[in-house]
């Protein structure tokens, strides 16, 4: 199984979930380097719920920034507020 192309990725390879980062750093043949961190597990069924279990988890993150993000500037512009310059890099 595999996710769609983006900074963090996460597939089930053989008895293998990996989470793949995409590093953005170009090699010669075109494409990015990637980093792997690989959880192994005892079978292929296995594997598969680990790969989906941490595509949810990342998920669930992800819409909780954006919902989190969303709020903050929803209740920042009510409040008349002068716009922000900066941003934390923090995950």
């Amino acid at each position: 199984m595999k996710e769609k192309e983006g900074i963090l990725n996460i597939q089930q390879d053989g008895k293998k979930a990996e989470l793949v980062i995409d590093t953005g750093h170009p090699l010669r043949n075109g494409k990015n380097w990637q980093a792997y961190a690989k959880v192994y597990c005892p079978n292929v069924f296995t594997a598969q719920l680990v790969a989906e279990r941490l595509a949810k988890r990342l998920g669930d993150a992800v819409e909780g920034a954006r919902e989190e993000a969303y709020e903050l500037g929803y209740q920042h512009a009510l409040g008349n507020h002068p716009r922000m310059s900066g941003f934390s890099r923090a995950l």
